[in-house]
């Protein structure tokens, strides 16, 4: 079993965190879910120092020992106008390392946790989570935790 400790993320995280953030990205290119840019990573990285000092923005870390698992990132955003409430959590990242023998432990569920727990001292009530349609496992983990689904995305390709 798995002894999770979480931290907020520090810029010295950025290089490794980018690395697991590639791994998951670069599987779901494979399956035709997204198209990675060239320099993708430099870019993920840039952004990334970014979020660590966004006062809207939980960048947080999952670690076992000195062995980093993983990371959560979740902005506050408005939501649309005439909608309440006001504001909305908005999950921008749920990054795990896929080699990691202990991932399957729980280590999502206490990122979302503490996110979540993030979320409610800023007055923010709902997460609002996007999962890719063809990925049982990312459905049956968010409905595991309690989420309900509010509605579909759609992408239309227009060139």
């Amino acid at each position: 079993m798995t002894s999770i400790q979480t931290r907020l993320a520090s810029l010295e995280d950025i290089p490794l965190l980018s690395e697991y953030w590639y791994d998951g990205m670069a599987l779901k290119q494979l399956a035709r879910r997204v198209k990675l840019k060239p320099y993708a990573r430099q870019l993920w990285e840039a952004a990334a120092a970014g979020w660590v000092n966004d006062a809207d923005c939980y960048f947080a870390t999952a670690w076992d020992n000195n062995t980093l698992l993983g990371c959560i990132i979740v902005k506050i955003a408005e939501n649309m106008p005439g909608l309440l409430p006001d504001r909305v959590g908005v999950l921008e990242d749920l990054i795990l390392d896929i080699h990691a023998a202990g991932v399957s432990g729980g280590v999502g569920r206490e990122l979302v946790t503490i996110a979540r727990s993030w979320l409610s001292d800023q007055g923010i009530s709902i997460l609002r989570i996007c999962v890719s349609a063809p990925s049982s496992v990312e459905q049956a983990f968010w409905i595991a935790l309690g989420a309900k689904q509010k509605g579909l995305m759609y992408c239309l390709d227009n060139g």
